[in-house]
């Protein structure tokens, strides 16, 4: 029987971003796979929302094309029933910080013997599985949209002092080089 591992949104999110400090780790995982990849639409949904921002929309969806053509991965659909497990877990667990994707997550992994996760989120040790992909130090957790006041490149703080700087002064400071 071959292994199968379960393959989560951090992995899909750091294959598409260059700049993801988990990109080179994630590419590697591809091109030497450890098993038969499962994911679930729930985790291919948040990889989407992540992905949103043209150019990585496009390349998402050619990722998601070619996931449905191979034959060593399985998509698991949305189901009511993991859905109803993944609450009841996500409701139990208030302990964790854990998402309800990454509960949905933990149970179907759960019911198809799968103990071994592409991804750098702690969430998947937290709940007993082994994650292959190594955060570094810092701890990195899920890839994700940019933390709340941030635009782009610039922090939303930075960018309301260079609004200041042109209503004050009338001078426009160039936003990437601050000068």
């Amino acid at each position: 029987m071959v292994k199968r591992v379960f393959a989560d949104t951090a992995y899909f999110v750091a294959l598409l971003r260059e700049r993801d400090q988990l990109h080179r780790q994630a590419m590697k995982l591809q091109e030497h796979p450890p098993g038969k990849l499962l994911t679930t639409e729930w985790v291919l949904t948040e990889a989407a929302n992540s992905l949103a921002k043209p150019p990585t929309r496009e390349e998402f969806i050619r990722l998601l094309d070619r996931l449905r053509l191979r034959m060593d991965v399985e998509i698991v659909p949305v189901s009511h029933e993991y859905f109803q497990q993944g609450c009841e877990l996500y409701a139990k667990r208030t302990d964790k910080d854990w998402s309800l994707t990454d509960c949905i997550s933990f149970v179907v992994m759960r019911e198809y013997g799968i103990d071994t996760a592409l991804t750098s989120d702690e969430d998947f040790e937290q709940a007993g599985f082994q994650r292959l992909m190594d955060p570094g130090p810092q701890g990195v957790r899920e890839p994700a949209a940019p933390p709340y006041g941030a635009c782009g490149n610039w922090e939303l703080p930075g960018l309301i002092d260079q609004m200041a700087i042109v209503f004050t002064t009338g001078f426009v400071k160039d936003p990437l080089t601050r000068a």
